[in-house]
């Protein structure tokens, strides 16, 4: 019924052929959950016409006002063609419960396009590079493909169509010279970079934190990969020996160490690790931990907390995120020493536990990664809360239309507030407020 609905909706609002309608709309309800609380999908083929000519018009009248600043020929189709607006004519949204957390999906169909920003976060899903070197254990990773091919050609086009002081000079970053036979925009028309970022908590040896003294955290253990790094590193490598201790191994990498280091940093440790023959540039807190994570042994690709909350989405993608339980446990010690120490205090110490629990909630963390498709762009969120709260604020409701995040088994639309956790004043996410 609901698939039925949104497509007459949709044919009706727009005057599109129910043909087309039906096979933009298929494509994204098919990467989406249709059983659980919240979905909807949509078709905005010509929806970005309508928006250009309500912003060319808003602009017009602001210039007939007297604004001289705004140029006369900007044409907001034309920019948003650059930008890639007009590659998405279909979306969708869903949200649904699972056990202990709310699994969100988005899907923007853009016909596998590759143009304007959405080349930026690279061309197809490749494999995740963090799950593959980050230790089993790790309490937070990160993973992002960066695609700065197009840059210059975007930035030209922009300061093309729009004439103004700001973009003449923001469009002239392409030329400005690295040394005396290369520009920015000649690294920029060859970097392709996958950045990867792991932390691993270690609550055997906790710290006191600098700034605070009355918050402890555990030691992290930090590491980074950068892979396409050779585009810059060539420009920089002729003056590493001014900031860098440099250690030539047999394999022929380098291990180096920064010179010199802030006054705050003074008892920390940077290790970095050039591998110009596989293009990758390690940076790690500690020799030790770069070894575990160069080394083989059990990855996170294989830890069951994470492989439980990414739910077959953590192998390949354009971007990942994921943040462990005990890092939520973590997080929840640092805000409820704050708030001892605060006099004043915004929350009821029922309502600010009960907002703790819901960011607690989960055995095994929260997840997040895009994937680049054929068709478009697949986004998934593992998280405390459902989407649907997080974009409509204190007029989202929870799970079946209940005020608890949890649900408490009514069948209403209008909202309620039973159920064993309080619910939000508004009915909205409480975390939103947090």
């Amino acid at each position: 019924m609901k698939k039925c609905f949104l497509i007459a909706s949709t044919v009706t609002a727009l005057g599109l052929p129910l043909v087309q309608a039906q096979a933009n709309l298929q494509k994204v309800t098919q990467k989406l959950d249709m059983d659980g609380a919240f979905f909807m999908a949509s078709n905005v083929e010509n929806d970005l016409s309508k928006i250009a000519k309500l912003g060319n018009d808003l602009l017009a009248t602001a210039r007939a006002n007297g604004n001289q600043r705004i140029p006369k020929e900007l044409d907001l189709t034309k920019v948003l063609t650059i930008l890639g607006a007009d590659q998405i004519v279909a979306y969708g949204r869903s949200a649904k419960f699972n056990q202990d957390h709310w699994t969100n999906k988005m899907y923007l169909q853009t016909g596998g396009s590759n143009k304007g920003l959405l080349s930026y976060f690279g061309e197809k899903a490749k494999p995740f590079g963090v799950t593959q070197f980050a230790p089993e254990g790790t309490d937070m990773a990160l993973d992002l493909q960066l695609d700065y091919r197009q840059a210059v050609a975007i930035t030209k086009a922009l300061s093309a169509e729009v004439k103004c002081e700001h973009m003449e000079k923001m469009a002239k970053w392409p030329e400005k010279a690295i040394t005396q036979n290369s520009t920015w925009g000649d690294v920029a028309n060859q970097l392709q970079l996958q950045l990867s970022l792991a932390v691993k908590l270690d609550d055997t040896k906790r710290e006191t934190c600098p700034i605070h003294k009355e918050y402890t955290f555990p030691k992290l253990h930090v590491c980074s990969r950068i892979k396409g790094i050779n585009p810059i590193w060539k420009q920089f490598q002729p003056m590493s020996g001014f900031m860098f201790k440099i250690e030539r191994l047999d394999d022929g990498t380098r291990l180096m160490t920064p010179l010199r280091m802030p006054k705050k940093m003074q008892d920390k440790e940077i290790i970095l690790h050039m591998d110009e023959k596989n293009d990758v540039l390690w940076i790690a807190n500690s020799k030790a931990f770069l070894q575990e994570c160069q080394a083989k042994g059990k990855k996170l690709g294989q830890d069951p907390a994470f492989n439980a909350i990414a739910a077959g989405n953590g192998r390949n993608g354009n971007g990942l995120a994921y943040i462990s339980h005990q890092a939520c446990l973590e997080i929840r010690q640092v805000k409820e020493t704050k708030r001892a120490k605060r006099e004043k205090k915004y929350f009821s110490d029922e309502y600010f536990k009960f907002m703790l629990d819901h960011v607690t909630e989960s055995k095994n963390g929260y997840f997040a990664s895009m994937a680049k498709t054929n068709d478009g762009i697949q986004l998934i969120l593992q998280a405390p809360c459902p989407i649907k709260e997080v974009i409509a604020g204190g007029h989202g409701m929870g799970r079946k239309g209940c005020g608890s995040s949890k649900g408490c088994g009514c069948k209403g639309d209008s909202g309620c507030n039973k159920g064993k956790a309080k619910a939000s004043p508004k009915g909205g996410c409480p975390m939103k407020r947090y």
